[in-house]
């Protein structure tokens, strides 16, 4: 079902949200002045018009869809959709790929950084999550960015390649189709569960046949459903296996350790296999 346009009093919405912004810059969040000014230019509120300006404008997440007891979809916590933002490197003209549409907002604000130059497709695999972000999209102004109902585990194959890719669902891998679907010299952004206990957002390129992570970020997500689902594992592919080496960690097949800070953690991912 579409959803409906809220009313909020504009003069406290236009407070809460330069509260909110000065408080992601205070945080050091908004370093970035082409991030800073998508973030200023994209009003939260057009995308959660079921909850209140209070809880809109807190640096927190929140839920958006429940299906059979567990939630499965929510609007992410803007310090972290800020911090994965710039681990993607966005760039005017860029074209992105989006792997979980939700309300659109993340949306928004990547169409407001790549600008009319540049171009968003975002996907979804709950079909009325899709309409309503189509229509809170468009009432905030972004209606060229495209949305699909769809897998994103698949992508967009017919619409690749793509410059970025950003994932906003915890993945157990670093899935083909996004590999594939990447132009040279692009970036994915991923939020991969490591162990049960530790998620970490992961800004890979690739170098030859190796995909290595240039940044890490703790972090917490709905896992990826889908055709990658992997129902009854809720932790990475086994040959992603991490182990800290002078504050720089690599993947090996053997036994995990977690000794280092993950400020400068480099994950390295075999293309071969």
């Amino acid at each position: 079902m579409p959803s409906k346009k809220a009313s909020f009093d504009p003069q406290q919405a236009r407070q809460l949200h330069a509260d909110l912004v000065e408080l992601l810059t205070r945080d050091g969040l908004l370093a970035d002045p082409a991030l800073a000014r998508a973030f200023r230019l994209v009003p939260r509120h057009h995308f959660l018009p079921d909850h209140t300006l209070e809880q809109i404008y807190s640096d927190q997440a929140l839920a958006v869809k429940r299906k059979a007891g567990a939630w499965v979809s929510s609007s992410s916590q803007p310090g972290m959709m800020a911090i994965m933002l710039a681990q993607l490197g966005l760039q005017p003209g860029h074209r992105v790929l989006e792997i979980g549409t939700g309300t659109g907002y993340n949306a928004a604000l990547i169409a407001a950084i790549v600008g009319p130059a540049g171009q968003v497709l975002s996907l979804d695999l709950e079909a009325d999550l899709v309409k309503s972000a189509r229509v809170h999209l468009d009432q905030a102004g972004y209606p060229e960015v495209d949305l699909r109902h769809a897998d994103g585990a698949l992508g967009a194959p017919d619409a690749a390649p793509f410059d970025r890719i950003i994932v906003t669902a915890g993945a157990w891998d670093l899935l083909p189709a996004w590999r594939t679907q990447l132009a040279p010299g692009g970036r994915i952004v991923v939020p991969m569960t490591i162990f049960p206990s530790l998620m970490l957002s992961l800004a890979f390129e690739q170098r030859g046949s190796v995909w290595e992570a240039i940044s890490a970020h703790p972090c917490g997500f709905v896992l990826l459903r889908g055709s990658e689902a992997h129902p009854g594992r809720d932790w990475t592919s086994p040959r992603l296996i991490l182990h800290p080496r002078d504050e720089r960690t690599t993947v090996t097949r053997s036994h995990a350790t977690i000794e280092k800070e993950w400020s400068q953690i480099v994950v390295v991912w075999d293309d071969n296999g």
